[in-house]
């Protein structure tokens, strides 16, 4: 995935980063007159699966939740950046601003894998985030 797509930090060298065996594809939408994006990215092999929310400031993205599931610790779990959002830094994904969510991954209520399709990770993503993602037209997510 080109850093320019989910970049984290002014100088260019840090962003998201997904290696071998993922699919992801990367959303950019409008609300409330402020500029987001969305990667989704997911390795059906491993059972892993990461939905990042950014809000887009200059080139840069302040990095606001992501949902999550790993193949290694089961449970679907959110990292958010809770209470006021203007204290989390631009370019930055982790820090104390960011909680999870249950903060114990044993607390986890849905631990299921159910992401076994392309279709099933664009739902998922659009239903943790609210966002009509179906809306927007025959999204496929990208090997990496």
């Amino acid at each position: 995935m080109p850093k320019s797509l989910f970049p984290l930090g002014k100088s260019g060298k840090h962003s998201l980063d997904f290696r071998g065996g993922y699919e992801w594809c990367c959303l950019r939408f409008t609300a409330l007159s402020c500029e987001f994006r969305i990667v989704v990215a997911v390795h059906f092999e491993k059972q892993e699966y990461y939905a990042h929310l950014g809000q887009i400031v200059g080139s840069d993205t302040q990095m606001l939740a992501s949902y999550e599931f790993h193949g290694t610790h089961p449970g679907w779990h959110v990292h958010a950046g809770c209470g006021d959002t203007s204290v989390i830094p631009i370019g930055r994904y982790m820090g104390p601003w960011k909680l999870r969510i249950p903060r114990d991954w044993k607390e986890s209520r849905q631990t299921d894998w159910n992401v076994d399709t392309q279709e099933a990770a664009m739902a998922k993503a659009s239903e943790v985030f609210g966002i009509p993602i179906s809306s927007l037209g025959n999204l496929q997510l990208k090997l990496v």
